[in-house]
């Protein structure tokens, strides 16, 4: 049998997504080392203690399809998103073991 990971939901909070890019208000908490984002609309993300999401380099997110992502597990990462086509928001939900 394969050995699995079960993740608990933990923080959470919510970006609007727009036409420029725009940053998560906090940090990640320390010891947080997976998030769970997932967003009303097609948008770019990007991780980083002061992250740019932009078209062209930042990871594709598509609408209403919850994706995890690895973060530093420092404290010192951000969430940026833009829009794809529309705005709408994006949640990101921290998860802990």
């Amino acid at each position: 049998m394969a050995n699995q990971t079960v993740l608990k939901a933990g923080n959470a909070y919510v970006v609007a997504v727009g036409a420029s890019s725009a940053q998560s208000a906090a940090n990640t908490a320390v010891g947080v080392r997976v998030v769970r984002l997932c967003a009303t609309v097609a948008c770019w993300v990007e991780f980083g203690p002061n992250p740019t999401a932009t078209a062209t380099t930042s990871s594709y997110l598509p609408a209403n399809f919850p994706e995890y992502f690895v973060v530093a597990g420092n404290g010192t990462e951000k969430v940026a998103v833009i829009q794809a086509s529309a705005a709408g928001s994006l949640s990101i939900t921290e998860m802990t073991q």
